[in-house]
C-alpha cells in the first residue's frame, strides 16, 4: 500500500499529463457542463478497468493540493487512483464566501451547482461528509 506522499506524488503527474476536458458525453446526458476536469490518456489499469479516455476530478486535500484522481466512466462510475485515501479529499464547484453544500457523489455535485449555482464539495463516499465539512468550515 502505498503512502498519502506517494499517492500524492502519483495523482500530481498524472494530473500534469491529462489534458483539459471541455464535456464529456456522460455529462452532457445529464443536461450539465463539468469544469475542472481533464482527460487521462494512457494504459492506466484500476480494479481490472483501463481509464484511458476518461475523465479524471482533482481529489483535493485541504491545501488544495491534488492528492489523488477519481476516474468517472461512462456510467458515472468512479474509479481511485488509490482507494485507500479519500479520507479528508474533495472536488470543489464555485467558489467560497457564502453556504457550501457538501455532497457525496460526483454527478449530485455538478447536478446541485448546476442548478442552485455557489459553492459544493463533492466527498465522493459517506463517510468523507463530515471531514469535509470540517475543511470547509476552518478554510471558508
Amino acid at each position: 500500500m502505498e503512502d498519502g506522499a506517494e499517492v500524492r506524488e502519483r495523482a500530481q503527474q498524472l494530473w500534469d499529463a491529462a489534458e483539459p476536458v471541455q464535456q464529456h458525453p456522460y455529462f452532457e446526458s445529464w443536461g450539465i457542463t463539468v469544469s475542472g476536469l481533464r482527460t487521462y490518456r494512457g494504459d492506466l489499469v484500476l480494479d481490472g478497468v483501463r481509464v484511458d479516455q476518461m475523465p479524471m476530478a482533482p481529489m483535493r486535500d485541504s491545501e488544495k493540493r491534488v492528492a489523488n484522481i477519481a476516474f468517472i466512466d461512462g456510467s458515472g462510475a468512479r474509479r481511485y487512483l488509490s482507494p485507500d485515501h479519500i479520507l479528508g479529499l474533495y472536488f470543489g464547484f464555485g467558489r467560497g464566501g457564502g453556504p457550501i453544500a457538501i455532497v457525496e457523489g460526483f454527478l449530485r455535485g455538478a447536478r446541485f451547482h448546476a442548478e442552485h449555482g455557489g459553492a459544493v464539495a463533492v466527498s465522493f463516499i459517506f463517510a468523507n461528509v463530515p471531514i469535509v465539512a470540517s475543511i470547509m468550515r476552518e478554510r471558508y
